[in-house]
């Protein structure tokens, strides 16, 4: 999801190289699902589901909803959402049906 929108000018030696910022944002995209994940409230899990050999995206996250919002993990996702530069359409959905959850 990242790959077009991945960009930090410390990192400009290693994101110049196609395939190296495709893998590093398929990790950064993952990466963030889960983190944002974990501040809407789940406890999750990042597992490989299918060997690499098969297929280069083979990353589960699972989630289980255990708590309520903790504004200290989000504060670490909008960190590495700065870091890396990126918009992610999940927050923004997490964001509504949060809203929507609040507004019942």
């Amino acid at each position: 999801e990242f790959f077009g929108q991945i960009e930090n000018e410390n990192l400009d030696s290693t994101l110049r190289h196609g395939i190296i910022k495709e893998r590093m944002a398929s990790l950064v995209t993952d990466t963030a699902r889960a983190q944002l994940l974990e501040a809407f409230g789940y406890e999750t899990d990042i597992m490989e589901f299918i060997e690499m050999e098969h297929t280069p995206k083979n990353i589960l996250i699972r989630g289980i909803k255990k708590s309520e919002f903790d504004k200290s993990k989000y504060d670490e996702y909008l960190k590495m959402k700065e870091f890396w530069g990126f918009n992610h359409h999940f927050e923004r959905l997490m964001k509504e049906t949060m809203e929507k959850k609040m507004n019942l």
